[in-house]
């Protein structure tokens, strides 16, 4: 009975954890180019049952299969599908299209990063700089200086700032989701192999928009509430029998 608590409690931690995930899609819905999280719960270890109370001839128990030890998240990659595309005209606004595992590179001070995110805007260096303030690099892994008033950003990632090429976004390709973990401000690191990428089209003045679903994360959100009531009463129904035990036990 107490390890029917245990497993009811790690699975209702699961599903805390889950539901978190789905809030923090809901919250960013507006976020552009914000990837949702896609989390797995499944069972855990199990433990095989070697005894039993019925006791063979050679007073042998038989082994009669396993014992689940409650739930768990056993997987979780970013869900890199696209978003729908918002024309925005302005000049330093870029979305990646047609390839959903490219990325732009982003210098912060815990390394380089990655975004969807082309909401981009100038610093007082004339830096082309994320909404937080971190620079963009280019293809060269170097800050892109953008000091003039007629910019053209290519289909191929190429800067025309007043009819002259001054550099190229810098556009990675990462082709293993569950390596992408997320950083905060809608930044990602990876621990995979980071290659060029290929097949992409930037568009300028466009922002690519959320991932997420909001009926679907809705629906997903009740049933974790549903789930997650089903593991408090199944941990008050065991502690109930297991105070029943106990007292025909005393004396």
């Amino acid at each position: 009975m107490v390890r029917g608590i245990e497993a009811a409690a790690k699975g209702m931690v699961a599903l805390s954890e889950k539901l978190d995930s789905v809030v923090n899609d809901l919250a960013n819905i507006s976020t552009p180019a914000f990837k949702r999280l896609i989390q797995n719960i499944s069972q855990s270890e199990n433990y095989p049952i070697n005894r039993v109370f019925l006791q063979t001839d050679d007073n042998r128990a038989p082994f009669i299969g396993y014992l689940g030890n409650g739930s768990e998240l056993s997987t979780q990659a970013l869900d890199l599908s696209a978003g729908g595309l918002e024309h925005t005209s302005a000049k330093l606004d870029v979305a990646i299209s047609l390839n959903n595992n490219a990325f732009f590179q982003i210098q912060t001070p815990n390394g380089i990063r990655y975004t969807r995110a082309g909401n981009f805007t100038l610093n007082n260096n004339d830096e082309l700089v994320t909404q937080d303030g971190y620079p963009v690099l280019s293809s060269a892994n170097a800050p892109i200086t953008i000091d003039g008033q007629n910019v053209v950003i290519s289909s191929d990632g190429s800067i025309q700032v007043d009819g002259q090429q001054t550099d190229t976004l810098g556009i990675v390709s990462l082709d293993n989701p569950s390596l992408i973990v997320p950083q905060g401000s809608n930044l990602y690191s990876y621990s995979g192999q980071v290659v060029n990428a290929t097949g992409f089209k930037i568009l300028q003045g466009y922002l690519e928009n959320s991932n997420v679903n909001t009926v679907k994360e809705m629906a997903d959100m009740i049933a974790l509430e549903r789930a997650y009531e089903s593991g408090q009463k199944a941990i008050v129904i065991e502690d109930n029998e297991t105070g029943q035990m106990l007292s025909q036990f005393r004396i």
